[in-house]
């Protein structure tokens, strides 16, 4: 079966290790991406890459030039959705709540 639809960009985001932070930065700033993202009306989807898996990691930095100080911390697909599904219904506060 062909593929129908790609995301058009992927988006990298690399944390400076010198900031004890930079994993909770990065990811805030991925979500915060995704939201804007879907505020637009771009489907998105937060990638795995691996992290711990020093050969993938590796290959990214390479590709990308990054400096070594730098990780990668998420990788985020970016374009059209092929379709957009209905919202599930909301979860009764006592399912999600203690």
């Amino acid at each position: 079966m062909p593929i129908q639809h790609m995301a058009k960009t992927l988006t990298a985001f690399f944390g400076d290790t010198e900031s004890p932070y930079y994993i909770h930065d990065c990811c805030a700033s991925t979500e915060n991406l995704i939201l804007a993202a879907h505020s637009l009306g771009l489907g998105s989807c937060w990638i795995d890459h691996g992290i711990g898996n020093k050969k993938a990691e590796s290959q990214i930095k390479e590709l990308l030039k990054v400096p070594e100080k730098y990780r990668v911390v998420s990788l985020v697909a970016l374009g059209l959705p092929a379709k957009t599904p209905k919202q599930p219904p909301k979860k009764e506060i006592r399912e999600v709540a203690f």
